[in-house]
């Protein structure tokens, strides 16, 4: 290529350069296609404000966008801590398949579906919808408290009635049982109360107390009951509000009660039979139709809820919070303590209680103060304020205390002999 050819080309390049400026809203008049220039008209492009995004910690539920002086988001980091909110709003229940919720406050089990007096005394309807529990012969009234209603010999549970909000008499897989009480008798010696649920032959499920007054849940599966006691927690107190909560689904039962704090599980590997092949019933045991059949309680009913899946810890506990909140349940602490060494003495002591074994059980908040000690080894001691169940796991050091020792053994002055 000639010089004359490449001078032409570069001039054309030069040329199609400012040409691609000018579309900027540069002026290239002023700079007469110089390419000492070129560089200059470059810098006058402007292609938008200056990108500056600003990088944030989410620590909180909730929308957020960017600050004052900035362009947009750049990294954000998502660091929300999974804990129990500390306030719950009225009526902040879990409602994801809550098929039934029963409360004696706000629904005062007479409350018909267009929010007049029902006809039919007793009947309970629930909150979720449009269905509701009836006295078990229908014709049976109940007695109503401020907060709760009372089953006993005379008024009987109430069984679920259509319309459901779920039909319980099929095949369900999984099921959440809440229930707020009180006891006003123990069942007889040999039996047990029935509180919620319902089994029948080899299908079920159900939260019951047990002949020695410790709550417990149990479902079929196989052929055979599959049961979580509440072990710690025996004879709960008469007259006492308590919030329990029981969980099923195919390889677990789980039970959680205020008098504990302790979840409890039991797993299985037999597969789970319908857990609500029967209409549930409340304060007994019904037959395939609800009526009654046996294993009535005496109990004052505050609320209970069925969901038709296995709701999560934390939905477990915020809606034992709202209970608790709702019907000033005592919440209790369990302070258990294990040693490394057989034999141990642990000495647990609160005003107003009396250690079993190695736990003792208090209302929540209270200080516990403990010993533990063993034959050569050195005791250990301390408080601790129970806000929550503890299990405290103390490894006892053996004790460096031999005696008296007898002055030069034989290896100079400052030793000892020893066998």
């Amino acid at each position: 290529m000639s010089i004359a050819n490449q001078i032409q080309r570069i001039k054309t390049n030069i040329t199609n350069a400012y040409n691609e400026i000018e579309k900027f809203n540069v002026n290239i008049s002023e700079y007469n296609n110089k390419s000492d220039k070129l560089a200059e008209a470059i810098s006058n492009i402007t292609v938008g404000e200056t990108i500056n995004n600003q990088n944030k910690i989410i620590t909180e539920n909730g929308t957020y966008t960017y600050d004052e002086g900035y362009t947009g988001l750049g990294e954000v980091v998502v660091d929300i801590e999974n804990t129990i909110p500390s306030v719950v709003a009225t009526d902040d229940v879990c409602r994801k398949n809550l098929c039934y919720w029963m409360d004696a406050i706000d629904n005062r089990g007479i409350w018909d579906i267009d929010g007049t007096r029902n006809t039919t005394a007793g009947n309970w309807w629930s909150k979720s919808g449009f269905c509701y529990f009836a006295p078990y012969n229908n014709t049976s009234t109940t007695t109503w408290n401020e907060d709760s209603v009372t089953y006993n010999s005379s008024y009987r549970g109430v069984k679920e009635v259509a319309p459901c909000m779920y039909n319980f008499k099929s095949a369900l897989s999984e099921v959440t049982y809440e229930v707020t009480f009180s006891m006003n008798n123990y069942p007889s010696s040999g039996n047990i109360s029935h509180i919620i649920g319902n089994i029948d032959g080899l299908a079920g499920s159900r939260i019951y107390i047990g002949p020695t007054g410790n709550v417990a849940s149990n479902c079929i599966a196989g052929s055979t009951g599959q049961v979580a006691y509440d072990t710690i927690t025996q004879n709960i107190p008469l007259n006492q509000r308590v919030y329990v909560c029981a969980r099923m689904k195919q390889g677990v039962v789980s039970l959680y009660s205020t008098q504990s704090n302790i979840i409890t599980i039991k797993e299985f590997t037999d597969t789970v039979s319908n857990l609500c092949s029967v209409p549930i019933t409340v304060a007994y045991d019904g037959t395939s139709t609800g009526a009654y059949e046996g294993n009535q309680s005496n109990i004052n009913v505050s609320s209970f809820r069925i969901y038709n899946r296995y709701i999560t810890d934390e939905e477990m506990l915020a809606n034992c919070k709202y209970e608790v909140d709702r019907f000033n349940i005592p919440e209790y602490r369990i302070l258990i303590i294990n040693s490394n060494v057989d034999g141990t003495t642990v000495e647990l002591a609160a005003d107003g209680y009396t250690q079993t074994d190695n736990y003792i059980k208090v209302l929540k908040g209270t200080e516990v103060t403990y010993s533990i000690s063993a034959d050569g080894y050195k005791t250990q001691s301390g408080s601790i304020v129970l806000d929550g169940s503890t299990t405290l796991d103390i490894i006892l050091e053996a004790s460096t205390d031999l005696g008296p020792t007898e002055p030069d053994g034989g290896f100079g002055d400052g030793y000892d002999t020893f066998e």
